[in-house]
């Protein structure tokens, strides 16, 4: 997006995408902005089938938003990479998985969710 339309672009652009992530998930979740155009979500107590659900749910919500730009209807689409906590795992090792999913998103074509 900042290639196209400018860094202020990018930036509503990530603050429209906080929102949409921000009013689809629960009390008890975490959300933070992670890097340059990256999102975290934390869900506890949920299964990576469950989380992977909610991930397309918001892809599919954010990619038919309307999000408008100096007067002119941008397209945005997300990818994710999900992973869930398994016996002996450290936090890294869930995130480097979810990380490693999202490279495999990258990699097919974006607009995508995976599950790693």
């Amino acid at each position: 997006m900042n290639d196209n339309y400018g860094h202020q672009a990018g930036d509503n652009a990530l603050k429209f995408i906080a929102s949409i992530l921000a009013d689809r998930i629960r009390e008890t979740d975490f959300l933070a902005r992670f890097g340059g155009e990256e999102f975290v979500i934390l869900l506890p107590k949920t299964e990576a089938i469950e989380a992977e659900n909610l991930a397309n749910d918001i892809r599919i919500t954010i990619e038919k938003a309307s999000f408008h730009y100096s007067g002119e209807k941008v397209s945005i689409t997300v990818s994710g990479g999900v992973s869930e906590f398994k016996k002996g795992d450290k936090p890294e090792d869930v995130f480097n998985r979810a990380d490693e999913a999202l490279y495999v998103c990258k990699e097919s074509g974006r607009n995508c969710i995976t599950i790693k």
